[in-house]
């Protein structure tokens, strides 16, 4: 059963709602202002929000701009009931987020309708989900095994030569060997990592005490974060000469921990799908709001459709190309981006060009 939560500061009213929509076949609760109506919400989960727009306490726009900046509710169908029926109130609060406007007054009818059409919506969303969540499970099936066995077989590998006849190696032939070994353990140490980041950063998504705390957090030195961890990718793969660095100096809403991991996973991605010798530039640019980590290369890129179907475990070409990734990078980093309330964007000319951007709020 449908459950649907009705905001409305007068009691007759509300109650009426109530038994309609309880008649109806929904299970129907009603809460008589905006804070109490949050509170509810918090307590019921409803499946979907029918609320008055001018109520003492929170008035409807006020409790629609808290629902939907809590991660729990954030998709939560809204529907606006009022008696304000010209334009531009409905835009108002359209473009904070609500799904529906029902005008009163209204017959019960126009209420029903309006609540199964989000209902349909919700649906239609769940089954966009579960589909999404099906391809990143089997994404991980077909690509998490060789990125275990490659580096794990490199180490055993070599391992097994040196521990049977190290006498039969010349001293460079060991150390090559040794390098070898060590590359395929930082490189299956990373995989492990980001897998656990992952999980991690899934977890903090539905804590919003957690994303609060987390949003109270200053860089006040982005820009060296950001360039040692440059310095740091480039030096790894020895293209030092290909970076460019454009970097101005602002504090920003984020942790340090998890600013070193969008730098370091940016830098790696424009190092590991761009050639040696073509440019790599790194910017720290601020507006009056905002700061922006912005990374270029002129490499491979992404088409429209692979931006869209960035999540865990989503490889993009990899039966066509070889080079060594988990598709958990920009993942990681669009999951950072929306604890801070920032965002990820990317521009891509496939072969040409490609920037990839975090967005983040500035510390005022």
């Amino acid at each position: 059963m449908n459950k649907v939560l009705v905001i409305e500061d007068e009691d007759h009213l509300r109650n009426d709602i109530v038994e309609a929509l309880q008649f109806e076949g929904f299970d129907s609760h009603g809460a008589e202002d905006g804070k109490v109506g949050i509170q509810r919400v918090l307590e019921l989960k409803p499946d979907v929000i029918v609320c008055d727009v001018m109520m003492p306490e929170l008035d409807g726009y006020q409790v629609l701009d808290q629902i939907r900046n809590r991660p729990e509710t954030e998709t939560t169908p809204f529907i606006f009931l009022t008696a304000l029926g010209d334009r531009s109130h409905q835009r108002q609060g359209m473009e904070g987020g609500a799904d529906d406007y029902v005008s009163k007054p209204f017959q019960t009818i126009e209420l029903v309708r309006a609540i199964n059409k989000q209902m349909e919506k919700k649906a239609a969303r769940i089954r966009e989900v579960e589909g999404k969540l099906k391809n990143i499970r089997d994404s991980i099936f077909q690509t998490l095994p060789h990125e275990i066995r490659t580096p794990l077989m490199s180490i055993l590998g070599y391992a097994e030569l040196l521990v049977e006849g190290p006498q039969y190696f010349q001293q460079d032939q060991v150390i090559q060997m040794a390098e070898s070994i060590y590359k395929a353990g930082v490189r299956l140490h990373r995989l492990t990592e980001n897998y656990l980041t992952s999980s991690q950063l899934q977890v903090v998504a539905f804590s919003p005490d957690t994303i609060e705390r987390l949003r109270g957090h200053v860089v006040h030195s982005p820009t060296v974060i950001v360039e040692d961890c440059a310095n740091a990718q480039t030096l790894t793969y020895k293209r030092q000469e290909d970076l460019n660095l454009n970097l101005r100096n602002a504090p920003v809403k984020i942790t340090d921990d998890h600013l070193k991991k969008v730098a370091l996973e940016l830098v790696d991605n424009a190092c590991k799908f761009s050639d040696p010798g073509s440019p790599i530039t790194v910017a720290f640019v601020t507006d009056e709001k905002v700061a922006t980590l912005a990374v270029t290369n002129r490499g491979k890129g992404m088409t429209q459709k692979n931006i869209s179907e960035i999540g865990l475990g989503v490889q993009f070409g990899r039966d066509l190309d070889e080079q060594q990734g988990n598709g958990l990078g920009l993942f990681i980093c669009q999951q950072i981006a929306k604890i801070y309330d920032g965002k990820l964007e990317i521009e891509s000319i496939p072969d040409e060009i490609t920037t990839v951007k975090l967005v983040m709020p500035l510390a005022v």
